[in-house]
């Protein structure tokens, strides 16, 4: 009873799934591609032969978030060439490479107003106007070190593929058909090899830049590849690093400035989504931290952009308020709840003594459970949250369980923040499962700051140093004597001694089975030394999982004994555990010789039954 109980209130209790239909979004991205598939207006592009064998009906739009669900609706598995959707890629892959001053003193990010192939180049230096234009795309491959055109490109193709998600391969006759008929971009490379913007060879850099061009890929694959920079350049199909968060930084702001050609400002202004386009018909939007949308239609207007795919880009922002300067005001809703350890401690069981402590003295440790994304704005929040309480609490546990993303900014304030309230006598613990500090930064805030994987972890951590503050030490090496245990206190010194003469006493190490699920309750435990945990599994293919602890001093297997239950639940002994063991025989004798005493355990069982149903409910009403 009391494991079902725990468990119930337990900080690991499950969440059932939200009910939202994922058909539902489904559906209004099938209602957009309805709205527009008759759309027959525009024209395939004709300058590169081989474009003008896609077929105008093609319609295909993909959304991936950033935690890897994806909405597919059309002919997103027919492939095209990347074309220009390829120029924010390999500009980000120029600025990992060199960094982004270099870069800059090649590449400008001014936007161009002008064509995708016009020669816009600086006067004076021959810098390309922005890389979003073919002449800084020219630029941006030329920067991918390497000794030939090969290795050039492989680096390129093994690159895209990362952010893909999968392995991608070329269309050799449209790279054929580039090569054979790119004379305008054979003379910007040969006016930007003028300026030393290219060094070296030009035709290789420009061979290079036409299989890039040629690469393959469908709408599916360039929403994950959107999706990589949405997520700060982690794919969130594989989890693998593709680009660096810096270069992810700069590579969304050209996008939102440059990404449409002279289009853009209207882009800017009408759909709001940071985004690149391309003559084959493809289209990719990013939406930094929540999504990637990529359309695939090549039929073009005047501009070179595919009409179906700015319709649909168009509709999905209005529909989904997708906006990038749209956005809801910021909510006090990062913090989910914020309680003190009085109102809710770890699920270790303490004896009466040091459960009175923490009720008493709990205000001194304040949790905050967060959720969704930490940067500048919602941190201020919790940031203003703690400050109001800062007198009164001497540890702050920051729990970022349900916190998906945080940016580099906002690390920086966190490691401040944690130092400064360390210099004025202060704690802030943070509890981080999912890994978003690496433990070299987890070891640099040592000692201002600890972190734990669990949230338990940390309040026992909490709870161990508040009674140590008070000279209560349960983690003492020393054995607690019968008389020290709460269910026997009120026994006088022979009841004591005859109920110490039918125990029986008994070791056990680390991780040994002390009660198993399903055994007879016939045996009645009082913990001496150590901790036991109890694990308890709902179905026989669940994995167990610890739903609470027990403390030197503590009486344990009494509900089941006293109500002649079968066990439960498993009892594990977490440390080195001596207990003593009194048997159901036993205490029989003991009762039938001390019915006073055996009369104040009892009592002293329902009291602690009570006192423990007191506290789930208290702690339940802190989780409301």
């Amino acid at each position: 009873m009391m494991w079902l109980i725990t468990c119930l209130i337990g900080r690991c209790m499950a969440v059932a799934p939200f009910s939202s239909s994922l058909n539902s979004i489904k559906q209004l991205i099938e209602d957009i591609h309805d709205a527009h598939v008759s759309n027959n207006e525009g024209a395939i592009a004709d300058y590169i032969p081989e474009l003008t064998r896609a077929n105008p009906d093609w319609f295909g739009i993909a959304i991936t978030t950033v935690d890897g669900r994806q909405y597919l609706v059309g002919d997103t598995s027919i492939e095209f060439t990347i074309q220009s959707v390829s120029k924010p890629f390999i500009y980000g892959m120029a600025l990992d490479e060199h960094g982004p001053q270099a870069v800059r003193r090649k590449i400008d990010v001014e936007p161009s107003g002008e064509a995708f192939n016009s020669i816009s180049l600086r006067p004076t230096t021959g810098q390309p106007m922005n890389p979003m234009i073919n002449a800084g795309a020219i630029a941006s491959t030329g920067m991918i070190t390497a000794a030939s055109t090969e290795e050039r490109f492989r680096k390129i193709l093994d690159r895209f593929s990362q952010f893909a998600g999968k392995q991608l391969e070329i269309d050799e006759s449209v790279y054929r058909s580039e090569s054979e008929t790119g004379f305008r971009n054979r003379a910007i490379g040969n006016l930007m090899r003028n300026f030393n913007i290219l060094e070296g060879d030009v035709d290789p850099i420009l061979e290079a830049y036409f299989m890039q061009c040629a690469i393959l890929v469908n709408s599916q694959n360039l929403s994950v590849m959107g999706a990589t920079l949405a997520n700060g350049g982690l794919n969130p199909l594989t989890g693998e690093r593709v680009m660096s968060s810096l270069a992810v930084e700069k590579v969304i702001s050209v996008m939102s400035t440059c990404g449409m050609y002279d289009y853009s400002g209207n882009w800017a202004f009408e759909v709001g989504i940071p985004a690149k386009s391309g003559v084959g018909g493809g289209i990719v939007g990013v939406l930094p931290g929540q999504l990637s949308i990529a359309v695939f239609s090549p039929l073009l207007d005047p501009n070179f952009n595919s009409i179906r795919g700015i319709l649909c880009f168009k509709d999905l922002s209005t529909r989904f308020g997708l906006h990038l300067f749209n956005r809801p005001s910021l909510t006090d809703y990062v913090i989910r709840r914020s309680y003190t350890l009085a109102d809710f401690q770890s699920f270790l069981f303490r004896p009466k003594k040091a459960q009175e402590l923490l009720q008493r003295e709990g205000h001194r440790v304040r949790i905050f459970e967060l959720q969704g994304d930490l940067y500048f704005g919602s941190l201020e929040r919790l940031m203003y949250s703690y400050l109001q309480v800062f007198d009164q609490v001497e540890r702050a546990i920051i729990d970022l369980t349900r916190i998906g993303s945080i940016d580099e900014a906002t690390r920086k304030v966190v490691f401040r923040f944690a130092k400064e309230a360390f210099r004025k006598g202060k704690r802030i613990i943070l509890v981080d499962p999912k890994g978003i500090f690496t433990p070299g930064e987890r070891g640099s805030l040592v000692p201002m700051s600890f972190v734990y994987d669990a949230c338990d972890q940390a309040l026992e951590d909490a709870e161990e140093n508040l009674l140590a503050q008070f000279n209560i030490r349960e983690r003492d090496p020393r054995n607690i004597d019968l008389e020290q245990m709460d269910v026997l206190q009120g026994m006088d010194p022979a009841q004591l001694g005859a109920l110490k003469e039918l125990c029986e006493i008994r070791d056990y190490t680390a991780d040994q089975v002390i009660i198993n699920r399903g055994d007879n309750p016939d045996e009645l435990f009082f913990l001496s030394k150590g901790i036991v945990a109890v694990n308890l599994q709902a179905t026989a293919h669940e994995t167990a999982r610890q739903v609470s602890s027990f403390s030197p001093g503590m009486c344990f297997g009494e509900i089941g004994y006293l109500l002649q239950q079968t066990r439960s639940a498993d009892v594990v002994a977490v440390s080195s555990v001596r207990v003593f063991l009194i048997s159901r025989p036993a205490m029989v004798a003991f009762a039938r010789e001390h019915p006073e005493g055996y009369q104040l355990i009892l009592k002293n069982a329902l009291s602690a039954t009570s006192e423990r149903l007191i506290r789930a409910n208290r702690q339940v009403a802190a989780l409301k």
